[in-house]
């Protein structure tokens, strides 16, 4: 696929981000006067385009906390038909890109523990951390996604200018591994009770680890025919990362 990746900065340009919404998405649309106040005050939005075609983009915030300012990356959109094509991930590299020169030292942002897609990009692909897991964090919504389970979240460390010290190594004993189901969409689709299952699974081994000092450092993807996929987790005290600024 032949395909430019840019920041976006103008009028024109945001309203294709408005379009892609609606074509991704069918409520809890941002609309076009937030996205050119973001853009005009330390936020990065990012377009995928082939020829003037908007493949997908990618939309980010300045955040603080605990006196630390980061970027929160709210949200990233890919046509539906194209996903899995490598489009998330040049959008992804390229705001990595654009934050660093904006001076930006971490990104974070939330996705669902049992999206093994997400989590092979977040995580495996991109290099980034979870120590922190949050029970229901939208709260119960009754979409095509959600509907009829919890919206449990990891909260993604993307420390952009730290390189992890001990993430990769799969083999040694300071490692454990949390499973995680290849397909859940289809999975709530065919059988509701178990998806609720692998949910309050996951959910367990994750917030026990968690609670004993280990993070999610690495993703073991086990190809597309297997039912399954790891999370690999160490000890947080041994990555060469600070706390992030929600737990400090």
């Amino acid at each position: 696929m032949n395909f430019q990746v840019r920041r976006l900065f103008h009028r024109d340009e945001l309203i294709d981000v408005v379009k892609m919404q609606e074509t991704v998405w069918t409520n809890d649309i941002v609309p076009l006067h937030r996205l050119l106040a973001d853009v005009h005050s330390g936020g990065i939005i990012i377009g995928a385009y082939e020829d003037s075609v908007m493949l997908g983009f990618q939309y980010s915030t300045p955040a603080i906390l605990q006196g630390r300012v980061f970027l929160w990356s709210h949200m990233t959109a890919v046509l539906p038909a194209i996903k899995g094509g490598g489009v998330g991930y040049q959008l992804k590299l390229r705001q990595r890109a654009e934050a660093l020169t904006d001076n930006y030292k971490l990104i974070a942002w939330t996705f669902d523990p049992l999206e093994s897609l997400n989590a092979n990009l977040n995580i495996g692909k991109l290099c980034a951390i979870c120590s922190t897991y949050t029970e229901n964090y939208y709260g119960d919504l009754d979409d095509v996604l959600n509907s009829g389970m919890a919206t449990d979240r990891l909260k993604v460390e993307w420390h952009i200018r730290d390189v992890l010290l001990a993430a990769g190594d799969t083999e040694d004993k300071l490692s454990i591994f949390v499973e995680v189901p290849s397909n859940i969409q289809e999975l709530k689709i065919t059988d509701k009770t178990a998806a609720i299952r692998w949910l309050l699974q996951v959910r367990q081994e994750l917030q026990a680890a968690f609670a004993a000092g280990w993070a999610i450092c690495g993703f073991v993807n086990n190809g597309k025919t297997a039912s399954t996929h790891q999370y690999l987790l160490k000890p947080r005290n041994l990555l060469n990362v600070e706390a992030a600024p929600w737990n400090a």
